[in-house]
């Protein structure tokens, strides 16, 4: 699943909801305080709108999607994990659910940004053993 999300300029009140922490999660919103806000919200909007279309949610919790940094990435020696983490996503609650639970496979994300653009590319690999 591919979402493009427009960013319409650099300022995340116009490319999120009204009440953009209605969206993120604590976990997520510290990270975001940690980086480029404007890039770091369209992209993990976008991240979260891609696997809520994957997981076929139509009334979906916010908080049961997080894009968080990947653990492994986070505990590497080098510098700080904000610079060069890889994304992940921790489902919770009907999203964990829809996606089959733990042994529902394994979802992965990229993220991109440009000037006027972000974009997420989620796939999920319902064969994997790692679980959601």
């Amino acid at each position: 699943m591919l979402v493009l999300l427009p960013l319409p300029s650099r300022c995340p009140e116009e490319v999120l909801p009204a009440d953009p922490w209605t969206v993120f999660s604590a976990r997520e919103s510290l990270d975001l305080a940690c980086g480029p806000a404007s890039l770091s919200w369209a992209g993990k909007y976008a991240a979260k709108l891609a696997v809520i279309e994957l997981l076929g949610l139509t009334e979906p919790v916010w908080s049961d999607v997080e894009i968080l940094p990947d653990e492994a990435d986070c505990r590497a020696p080098g510098g700080p994990c904000r610079a060069r983490h890889r994304p992940s996503v921790v489902l919770s609650g009907a999203a964990r659910t829809a996606a089959g639970g733990a042994r529902g496979g394994r979802i992965a994300v990229t993220i991109t940004h440009e000037t006027t653009a972000a974009a997420a590319l989620v796939v999920w690999d319902r064969t994997a053993t790692a679980p959601v």
